[in-house]
């Protein structure tokens, strides 16, 4: 078998010695035939199909076909008979009326067919210029015809110099010209039906005006040519004469051709071996014929092979070995391109494909295709370690390293198996687990969505530690509210106290009187007692603050003013050169804000400490002054008790307000922790949106009219639902029952999520909730905001969201999001894809996908339906066999065997007895797979209407 489509050179514009024109020398010297033969073979590998473009004669063609028949030219795989004439009108202006009209034929036609059936026919249709004298002249296309006529068009011009100076063969030469009409004609009949290609000259067809009534003569011509033939220096000068071509909206499938008239070492750009143009197709004229169908991925005209591929991600060829009578032992050659595997129902086509998996990374073989059932693993192909033993599958890469089942050496590759993609996402709502693990996955490999989302990652770690500590901190202020409050409760209140005192003072006032007490006395003992009362009061406020002050340390300052809470972006967003850089900087500013703002509150807490200290002093002053009286009141039992009743109550009434400031200061505390623990919802969204914002800037992300994704923050909220319901006693309390018992929570709720976080604190600072078991605030708090968000990746496929995509075409969606955000280049393995899709996603989708795909990755699939493999113009194909699967379609030797090749490989033999080498590939495509006549008409009938454009 062959090699199927690759990239080769192709040159079908190679003049010989035989030529009418060219500048090798005398065509009957055999050095000069030497050393053309010698150069043709001294051509660079690539040179795989050269066209023996000559004027009016093949035997130039016939010669090099003897030449190849005895040994010579082995380099070059192909070569094909182009005859190049004359045509005798387009457009009818008068400056130019000829245009240089090739006739490529297969080599499949004997030249001889081609003398007789083509050239003779042409020769009746000759005529001479406008204005010659012989009408009735005919002849046979021959050196001594054209040289007939060359002397009856000289005898008609005796007094032209110029042309008495030329040749007679030379006159007779530029003065036949065929008549289009009759050509196409010619080209109908039965030996050249669907072997031959047209080909018309470029610079002739420019040199055509499109003014007046021969415009549409001049589009019309190079229309319904096959190609078109350019000789340039340059791709450059390509590249601006095909625009130009299609600017003018006529056939623009252009090649570059040598035109060659001259030898390599020339000057002239007429030389043998100056061809840019590569085409990927079998060296065949069949395969030559694929270009026409498939222009755009066949054709590229460039200084260097157009396959970039690395090597070490193109598989090369495989092989079993050790497979006794059950598998070929051929080698089974693979394109760096789109290979389709086709066959029977087990005739060993996914077998291969699972093979050339295993072999090359088991780590995805297991991951994709061991399908749980029943609790356990099944292997599709664990019937070969039983029944072969021995066996081993060698893949060989272009680089040549050799992976196998038996060794540890491993290459990555992508796979998937039959019904992959249905079988695992099967979710049409939003939220997909499978698909956002999927995609997130492909996309962390793009290097910027990659390390945000690793910076995305580290700051929910570090928002997580901040949601511990406030959730800890906030449940911690409510005990010590509660127990400020208990405590007041048992203490009473500041202004029931001070009734309580007022009362005491005038009972005592009232009572005084009968003890021996001056009016100045009591006064005195009131005024004393009521300064001492505010001093104490005034006290205790200053204590207040001076703890306050005291609550400025050295660690606290650390970890309140660290450099990611002055620039958070740094812990998320930067790169690790600049978080040191920017760290070095700020560090030393840090530490000394840190021992500025220490040295600054140091003499503010010494000056409250002095306060503090002159009222003690005034405390202290004043109580000596109020002794006499108390000794006096002493002396009387009523008077003691009220006065130890009024130091009792005023004692009472400093812990009291002293409560009441320790109480504001926890209201204050609780509020300001329950404000951060509902912005903890918008910091979790602003990491997001980090992410997000990296997300514009990928590929995919605003689409491409037809692909596109969408990343949002969703919320888990049937976990916010479990979680309520499952750790708080709801049934008593109707705010949070109406929450856990609405019927579809959406995830698309965020400002629903953001209202339950907000009752929770809410209802925690006033006492509503109550928490069932051991289940805590702190706890809550931490599962209600640390796992309630995730990045939902909304797919959309030509305008349809993932979560309303008929199942078809969600298979087709997840298969091109996987491949299209995947930045690896490594082979992609398929098996059966068709299986998970509909007929308009196979035929509108998957086929034309993997066709501009496999320019970039190595793709080879499993398939049985010929849009696949025909719509995506599969460089090779690999047709599989088992012995007794069907009646007369046995192989030749084993069990299980291949052949392979390009889709143009065409032929029938009924004299082959074994079923593979009956048929070429184009035959097993229309055979085994329903639909394949079909498949390759519709290609036809495809490129026909692209190039219909008059």
């Amino acid at each position: 078998m062959t090699y199927g489509s690759d990239w080769i050179k192709c040159d079908l514009h190679v003049h010989t010695p035989a030529s009418f024109f060219h500048q090798y020398g005398d065509r009957n010297d055999p050095k000069v035939w030497e050393k053309f033969i010698g150069e043709l073979e001294a051509l660079p590998p690539e040179f795989q199909i050269i066209g023996v473009n000559d004027y009016l004669t093949v035997e130039g063609y016939k010669k090099l076909l003897a030449e190849k028949a005895n040994g010579r030219l082995k380099n070059i795989a192909c070569l094909l008979p182009v005859v190049e004439f004359r045509l005798n009108k387009l457009v009818g202006q008068a400056a130019t009326k000829r245009v240089n009209y090739h006739v490529i034929f297969s080599d499949s036609l004997d030249p001889d067919t081609i003398q007789t059936q083509f050239l003779n026919a042409l020769s009746a249709t000759y005529h001479l210029e406008a204005g010659a004298k012989h009408p009735d002249w005919s002849g046979i296309v021959s050196e001594e015809s054209l040289n007939q006529l060359g002397k009856l068009v000289k005898a008609q011009g005796l007094g032209n110099t110029a042309l008495q100076g030329e040749s007679d063969r030379e006159v007779g030469f530029n003065n036949f010209n065929v008549d289009y009409v009759e050509l196409e004609k010619i080209l109908e009949f039965t030996p050249f039906k669907g072997k031959v290609i047209t080909a018309i000259g470029k610079t002739e067809w420019d040199a055509y005006r499109w003014e007046g009534g021969g415009a549409a003569d001049k589009r019309t011509i190079i229309n319904k040519t096959d190609i078109v033939f350019l000789s340039v220096d340059s791709v450059d000068q390509y590249d601006k004469a095909r625009q130009s071509l299609v600017s003018a909206n006529v056939n623009s499938l252009l090649l570059d051709c040598s035109d060659a008239h001259y030898f390599t070492g020339s000057t002239q750009k007429d030389r043998i071996g100056n061809c840019f143009t590569w085409i990927k197709a079998e060296p065949t004229f069949d395969g030559l014929k694929q270009i026409l169908f498939e222009p755009e991925t066949r054709i590229s005209v460039s200084e260097t092979n157009p396959d970039k591929k690395a090597p070490y991600y193109v598989i090369e060829s495989v092989r079993f070995v050790n497979a006794s009578e059950t598998f070929t032992d051929q080698e089974i050659r693979l394109s760096p391109y789109l290979n389709s595997i086709i066959g029977g129902k087990s005739t060993g086509k996914s077998l291969l494909a699972a093979l050339i998996v295993k072999s090359s990374d088991i780590v995805e073989y297991e991951r994709r295709s061991f399908q749980k059932s029943g609790g356990g693993h099944t292997d599709s192909i664990a019937w070969l370690d039983s029944a072969l033993p021995d066996l081993d599958f060698e893949v060989r890469w272009k680089d040549g390293k050799v992976t196998s089942l038996l060794n540890d050496e491993t290459r990555k590759v992508t796979y998937f198996p039959q019904h992959y993609l249905n079988s695992n996402v099967n979710d049409q709502g939003v939220g997909n687990k499978e698909l956002n693990k999927i995609i997130r996955v492909v996309l962390s490999q793009n290097e910027h969505y990659g390390k945000a989302f690793d910076a995305y990652r580290d700051g929910l770690q570090g928002l997580d530690g901040e949601i511990a500590s406030a959730a800890t901190a906030f449940e911690n202020a409510l005990r010590d509210l509660r127990e400020a409050r208990h405590r007041t409760g048992e203490k009473g209140k500041s202004a029931d106290v001070k009734a309580n005192i007022a009362k005491l003072e005038q009972d005592f006032t009232s009572a005084k009187k009968a003890y021996d007490l001056s009016e100045n006395e009591i006064a005195k003992h009131a005024a004393l007692n009521q300064q001492i009362s505010d001093l104490r009061e005034q006290r205790n406020v200053i204590q207040s603050d001076i703890d306050v002050l005291a609550s400025v340390t050295e660690q606290r300052l650390l970890e309140d003013t660290s450099i990611y809470s002055a620039v958070p972006e740094l812990m998320y967003q930067s790169s690790e050169g600049l978080n040191a850089e920017v760290t070095a900087i700020l560090n030393p500013i840090m530490e000394k804000a840190r021992a500025d703002i220490l040295a600054a509150i140091a003499p503010v807490k010494t000056k409250y400490e002095t306060v503090r200290g002159d009222i003690d002093e005034q405390i202290a002053a004043l109580e000596p002054e109020l002794h006499p009286i108390l000794e006096k009141i002493a002396k009387s039992a009523p008077l003691r008790e009220m006065s130890a009743a009024l130091k009792s109550e005023g004692e009472k009434l400093a812990t009291v307000l002293a409560l009441e400031v320790e109480i504001d200061g926890l209201k204050t505390k609780i509020t300001s922790l329950g404000d951060t623990i509902n912005q903890f919802v918008d910091k979790r969204l602003a990491l997001a949106g980090a992410v997000m914002k990296v997300m514009t800037d990928h590929p995919v992300a605003g689409g491409d009219d037809q692909l596109s994704v969408d990343i949002k923050p969703y919320i888990k909220s049937s976990h916010i639902q479990s979680l309520l319901k499952d750790r708080i006693k709801y049934q008593s309390n109707p705010d949070i029952r109406e929450i856990v018992q609405i019927p579809e929570p959406l995830d698309t709720d965020v400002e629903g999520y953001r209202k339950a976080v907000s009752l929770v604190v809410k209802q925690s600072i006033e006492e509503k909730l109550e928490f069932k078991g051991e289940f805590n605030l702190a706890g809550v708090l931490q599962e209600l905001l640390g796992n309630a968000f995730y990045l939902n990746y909304d797919l959309t496929l030509r305008g349809d969201s993932f979560r309303i995509m008929s199942p078809g075409k969600r298979a087709l969606a997840l298969l091109r999001i996987i491949v299209e955000l995947d930045s690896s280049e490594h082979p992609i393995i398929l098996d059966q894809p068709e299986d998970d899709l509909d007929n308009r996603s196979i035929y509108e989708g998957l086929a034309s996908y993997l066709k501009s795909k496999k320019l970039a990755r190595q793709i080879i699939v499993v398939t049985h339906n010929p849009n696949v493999v025909v719509g995506g113009d599969s460089e090779y194909v690999v047709v599989a066999n088992q012995t007794g699967q069907e009646s007369n379609q046995d192989n030749e030797r084993f069990r299980f065997e291949y052949v392979y090749g390009g889709l143009e490989l065409s032929f029938f033999d009924a004299a082959k007895p074994w079923v593979l080498q009956r048929q070429g590939i184009k035959e097993h495509v229309c055979e085994i797979l329903d639909g394949g006549k079909d498949a390759f008409l519709r290609r036809e009938q495809l490129y026909s209407t692209l190039k219909g454009r008059s």
